[in-house]
């Protein structure tokens, strides 16, 4: 037999073992009234706010369950976890600074991106004695970078290996993106560049 007190509630309504939430409406709990949950009739959720902060720290609707603004894992589909896209950062020449290109980064509901394999092509025409030195970038969520280099004399591609993903794994950290430089040893450049990366995002 389950035993409750009796509320003002139930004095004036019937007892029912299902209750519901109002629209917009607060309920307080913790020892100090710290959390409230209310059910956001505007966005169509239901949000746990941290009342001590003054912020909303769980959010709860058809979308699935959003952490600090971030989806919790368990709430993603796996039909959207697979990513592979390509970028051409522009060869810089030799003495200037090359600029970094982003090729490969997680959606709005993801929070970082898991290498699987890609390749780096060098297209154009290279110049006599010229090399093309091609950097991969993968930015981690400690605000540090890990990179991997591809050399190339002449057009042609070169596959990532096992190795070059292994080096661009950081421990106890995961990867935010992946970008892309390239530069020659020659003062002008007809050589072109191009990077395609699959991963995983989580």
């Amino acid at each position: 037999m389950e035993r409750r007190m009796v509320s003002d509630t139930d004095i004036l309504l019937p007892w029912q073992l299902d209750k519901w939430l109002k629209s917009d409406v607060k309920i307080l709990f913790g020892d100090n009234k710290e959390f409230s949950i209310r059910y956001d009739s505007s966005a169509g959720v239901y949000v746990v706010r941290d009342e001590s902060a003054g912020s909303d720290v769980i959010k709860i609707g058809s979308a699935g369950i959003i952490v600090d603004g971030n989806v919790s894992a368990g709430t993603i589909k796996s039909g959207n976890v697979l990513l592979k896209k390509s970028a051409s950062p522009t060869v810089a020449v030799s003495g200037a600074t090359p600029t970094e290109v982003t090729v490969v980064e997680p959606d709005a509901n993801h929070e970082q991106v898991i290498p699987l394999g890609g390749s780096v092509t060098a297209g154009g025409t290279f110049g006599t004695n010229e090399t093309v030195t091609v950097t991969i970038i993968a930015h981690y969520s400690d605000g540090t970078t890990g990179s991997i280099t591809k050399t190339f004399t002449a057009t042609g591609t070169q596959d990532l290996t096992s190795a070059d993903i292994v080096a661009l794994v950081k421990d106890g950290v995961y990867i935010t993106s992946i970008g892309a430089e390239a530069s020659s040893s020659l003062t002008s450049t007809s050589a072109t560049v191009s990077v395609e990366i699959a991963a995983m995002q989580g």
